[in-house]
């Protein structure tokens, strides 16, 4: 593969990401269109059972690993607390407080901020894991 055949197919997958939070934002998808780990190897094993040789299969996984890697790293640039996106925000924020008030900001409340967001991310990712369990064991 070249360089830029690459470069094009994650832009490509970075699209699909920024379209995916959009319709996850304004409602267009919900939960039951969401897939955790769970989910992520069911759907890694068909793609893999279904393709026509195993070439194809290395193939298709090696492209879902890259889109995976991609939609990650773009989740993970959220301004969501607990997250890393979430921590440069809260950065800045600090930064602009101080410099406004010239006072320190006690680093605890930052943490109480990450503390509930990393909460919710995870019951996020509780639901969406028993989700997952529920759907595979029943199809």
């Amino acid at each position: 593969l070249k360089l830029k055949t690459i470069w094009n197919t994650t832009l490509d997958n970075m699209r699909s990401v920024r379209l995916s939070l959009q319709m996850m934002f304004s409602g267009k998808v919900g939960l039951s269109d969401m897939a955790g780990p769970v989910g992520i190897v069911d759907m890694m094993s068909e793609a893999a059972t279904t393709a026509p040789s195993w070439q194809d299969a290395l193939l298709t996984l090696i492209y879902f690993g890259g889109f995976l890697a991609v939609n990650l790293g773009i989740m993970n640039l959220l301004p969501i607390p607990a997250l890393d996106g979430g921590r440069v925000i809260a950065l800045l924020l600090t930064v602009a407080v101080e410099r406004i008030t010239k006072k320190k900001i006690d680093p605890k409340y930052e943490g109480y901020i990450h503390a509930a967001g990393m909460i919710l991310l995870l019951g996020l990712m509780a639901i969406i894991l028993f989700k997952d369990i529920f759907t595979v064991f029943k199809g």
